[in-house]
């Protein structure tokens, strides 16, 4: 049975979402064990989240085989073009992180390859850090219609990572950034768009005020 730190944190979570919006928590499992994992999925999580290939990998082997199918895998790292086979290989629900039109292109023609149309979020660094992966803001508006035309893929929409340290001012102001470049694409474009990810354990509640669809949440789900 679950623990009640588990169910507690995801009741804690899920209270904070506003009414009549769906939103898709993405439970982070990076640092959890497979137990921790079964525990969230018998309160109902389905969506996992995971940054590394190799990590996806060993935690769908560790998992029950009545559980793992029914888990959407989404994958939250810095995805290398040469990991890009084994990323359309291991079936993701949604990629979160395209940081480029080159990775882009290279899923879309493996996706293609593969039979399938690959789900996918484009990743946007509005805080310009440089240890942070994404187009910046000007270079996504130039080849968003590139990337449109990608037959392989269904953008779904866009992912950020928040400002570090999250602060009250600076976080709603990335994330309502991120809706208003989201809108203007999907206005020009005449492409929607739906998917908003942003907010993690530390800011989610902010991203969820500026319009967040999915949130990504490790330690304030696993960790009491």
């Amino acid at each position: 049975m679950p623990t009640v730190s588990i169910q507690a944190n995801i009741a804690q979570i899920q209270s904070q979402f506003p009414a009549g919006r769906e939103i898709c928590l993405v439970a982070v499992s990076k640092y959890t064990t497979p137990q921790q994992m079964i525990e969230a999925y018998h309160c109902g999580i389905r969506d996992f989240g995971e940054n590394k290939i190799q990590d996806v990998i060993r935690k769908k082997s560790e998992l029950p085989a009545e559980i793992e199918p029914k888990i959407r895998w989404h994958f939250l790292g810095h995805l290398q073009k040469n990991k890009a086979v084994k990323a359309i290989e291991l079936g993701f629900y949604c990629i979160h992180s395209v940081d480029s039109l080159a990775l882009a292109q290279k899923l879309s023609t493996l996706a293609l390859a593969h039979g399938i149309k690959q789900r996918v979020l484009l990743q946007v660094n509005l805080t310009r850090e440089p240890q942070k992966s994404g187009f910046l803001e000007a270079d996504l508006a130039h080849v968003f219609p590139q990337l449109i035309m990608l037959e392989g893929l269904q953008i779904n929409g866009l992912m950020t990572i928040g400002p570090n340290p999250p602060t009250p001012e600076a976080s709603p102001a990335v994330f309502c950034k991120l809706k208003s470049l989201r809108d203007n694409l999907s206005h020009e474009s005449g492409i929607a768009l739906p998917d908003l990810s942003m907010g993690m354990s530390q800011d989610f509640h902010h991203a969820l005020k500026c319009g967040a669809t999915i949130i990504r949440v490790g330690n304030r789900l696993f960790n009491p």
